[in-house]
């Protein structure tokens, strides 16, 4: 009967190290993978046969790569109390190993002594019993770890005595430690027929079943995450799904399915096996996988519902939860519960990079860049974060920062470290362009049109004007938002009429303007207007809006529909004069050549209206096709183009309105 007692210990112990563990492992932890997961695996298969001084190195080393599990902590405690429970005097091996002395104290697996049992109340001398030496220097090997030595003297020992069944527990645990599981297994059958069974081998054969479908699933567990760190998603799912069939209540095993599933869009299979998952492992984390899994299938109210469940559970790792609360739209929760966390110790362990994409998500855009510059610090900013690194820097009016995020993402993509699209690495040189302006000149020269933005009025008859302005941004860039101050001028240098020309047309003003949003191209400003032949001194208010799709220049595609519009509005406050101009062109952008310097041509049709309170007929209103060349210029490695000439010619149908609308109409500008 005590016979019987220690081997359903031994099973007992056996199922609580690879069971029991695996349940232990299961916790609402994020899910191991890779090599911290290879590393805790083994920690647990060292503590399951008592070899706790390695059970705790492994579990250290996989704690180093993955700091936030917190049942490594648990483990590697557990590991070093039964490593000194161990070595106090009485204590022999956390497993039920019979070894024939007249008393065998066996211990839990956590080392502390728990039943106490007598197996052989008369020992012959060792001299007298071949078998008997042969099984102590079996016991002797096995608590010295040389499982392969323990395994030769107990195979030796089972010759000798084929019907003593502690000798053949010593060699089933033997061959178990040793990984030999297929000879356990037949070791545990041959011990059946030769020394009976009272129930027992019973135990140990299905402790053992256990361990070898534990091990083939981690095999196949294995070869899953291998799958999916290499991106073949569909390759893990299968080998996940035939892992499952060995251990079908694995959480981490679960969890990767899904998200195998999920990264091959296998949307449908995905939530199926989420919802298959979630009968038995009701967690938060899951809850989660399977809303975002929803919400790739539309259906949307019961994303909402399984993101909600799981905020109620709680639990979370407090990145999940922040990310969970930005996702469903509580976004103010979000950001005080990333504040909180970030000042508190909640991100400790967690990547920098991680929290920087983090604060980006709830918009804390300083945080990001503290974020991002604390992993570049230490080395640890991938090549592909450099531009979300510039892009958090530009939103927080950090130009100087963004601008050398920006230069790093295109260095990178020019010695191919990084992979970009070629469309997306010249809006990273447009931006450079962009943020790094602080100063322009715009010159034009219209015939029988207005300019916008240089205050122009509509009353240009048959003339043509020439009108120049410099510009400069004292704060730079500030995401889009900025303020300018500016000086221009304009004249009359050619009169069909026979009006005035040259200094005596002269109009100039001195002003500010200013972009409040970063977004949308409206400008407001303000400005003194003069004529040195006195003519008018007056102030001068504006608003003004620009938008266009296509606008820019492209290096993906030879040709592009292209739309711009503007519109502007002014009144001179002294007298008490207001003007509107509108204009939109819509067309077919032609890129010509490929040399240092770009041709695009423009055939396009164009609507132009145009008002002034102080004319007999205050409003005009034309349509009609038109033409234009622009050449961009000025660029290098890391900026886009900075510079245009624009050439357009168009005629224009008056449609309603002063005749002013109709006839050819011409202009020329430069920005620089």
């Amino acid at each position: 009967m005590k016979k019987r007692l220690k081997i359903l210990f031994f099973a007992t112990c056996l199922l609580t190290s690879l069971t029991g563990m695996s349940i232990r492992a299961q916790q609402d932890d994020l899910p191991l993978s890779g090599p911290a997961l290879v590393l805790a695996d083994k920690a647990y298969a060292a503590f399951a046969r008592g070899d706790y001084l390695l059970a705790a190195q492994q579990a250290r080393e996989a704690r180093r790569l993955r700091p936030d599990v917190k049942r490594l902590n648990a483990l590697i405690d557990k590991a070093q109390a039964a490593l000194a429970a161990s070595r106090r005097p009485g204590i022999r091996s956390p497993i039920a190993l019979s070894k024939p002395k007249s008393e065998l104290v066996l211990t839990s697996p956590t080392g502390a002594p728990t039943v106490a049992s007598t197996v052989a109340p008369t020992i012959a001398p060792a001299t007298a019993d071949p078998a008997f030496v042969a099984a102590d220097a079996g016991y002797r090997a096995y608590e010295r770890g040389d499982f392969t030595m323990a395994v030769l003297h107990a195979q030796q020992a089972v010759k000798l005595a084929p019907t003593r069944r502690d000798y053949w527990i010593l060699l089933i645990n033997a061959l178990s430690a040793a990984d030999r599981l297929a000879e356990a297994e037949q070791a545990n059958a041959q011990a059946v027929t030769q020394a009976g069974d009272d129930g027992g081998f019973a135990i140990l054969r299905e402790a053992l079943r256990v361990r070898i479908a534990q091990a083939r699933a981690f095999e196949l567990g294995t070869a899953a995450y291998k799958a999916f760190d290499e991106k073949n998603y569909a390759q893990a799912a299968r080998d996940m799904q035939s892992a499952l069939e060995q251990t079908p209540n694995n959480r981490e095993y679960q969890l990767l399915l899904v998200n195998a599933l999920f990264r091959a869009e296998q949307f449908v299979e995905a939530e199926r096996s989420a919802d298959i998952a979630l009968a038995t492992n009701n967690g938060a984390r899951l809850l989660v996988q399977r809303g975002i899994i929803r919400k790739r299938l539309g259906k949307d109210a019961l994303a909402s519902a399984d993101f909600a469940a799981a905020l109620r559970n709680g639990g979370l790792p407090v990145v999940i939860e922040i990310g969970l609360l930005a996702d469903s739209g509580r976004m103010p929760e979000a950001r005080q519960r990333f504040q909180d966390a970030n000042n508190g110790a909640a991100f400790v362990g967690v990547p920098a990079v991680e929290v920087a994409y983090l604060a980006a998500r709830v918009g804390d855009d300083t945080a990001a860049i503290a974020a991002f510059a604390r992993a570049d610090a230490e080395g640890k900013l991938p090549t592909s974060a450099s531009q979300d690194a510039a892009y958090a820097a530009m939103r927080s009016s950090r130009d100087d920062d963004a601008i050398l995020y920006f230069k790093r993402s295109i260095d990178d993509a020019n010695a191919l470290k990084l992979r970009i699209d070629p469309q997306l690495l010249f809006n990273t040189r447009r931006a450079v362009s962009d943020v790094s302006r602080e100063t322009g000149v715009i010159a034009s020269l219209a015939y029988r049109n207005a300019v916008p933005g240089l205050g122009v009025t509509p009353r240009v008859g048959n003339n043509l004007q020439a009108g120049i302005e410099a510009f400069w941004r004292p704060w730079g860039y500030r995401n889009g938002r900025y303020p300018e101050v500016f000086v221009r001028a304009f004249q009359t240098i050619r009169s069909n009429n026979g009006g005035a020309v040259g200094t005596q047309t002269q109009q100039s003003a001195v002003g500010i303007r200013y972009k409040p949003f970063s977004q949308v191209n409206v400008v407001t400003s303000i400005s003194r207007v003069f004529r040195p032949s006195g003519a008018r001194d007056d102030w001068l208010a504006q608003l003004g809006y620009s938008g266009d799709n296509g606008s820019d220049l492209r290096v993906d595609v030879p040709a592009w529909w292209t739309t711009r519009a503007f519109a502007e509005a002014g009144h001179y406050l002294s007298a008490g004069q207001s003007y509107a101009l509108v204009h939109a062109e819509a067309g077919r952008s032609i890129k010509l050549g490929s040399g240092a310097g770009k041709w695009v041509l423009f055939p396009h049709l164009s609507v132009a209206a145009d008002y002034d309170s102080t004319l007999a007929e205050p409003a005009a209103l034309g349509i009609g096709p038109g033409v234009g060349a622009r050449f961009w210029f000025r660029e290098d490695v890391h900026a886009a183009p900075r510079s245009y000439l624009d050439l357009m010619l168009g005629y224009r149908a008056r449609v309603g309105g002063a005749d002013r609308a109709q006839g050819m109409f011409l202009t020329t500008t430069l920005v620089y």
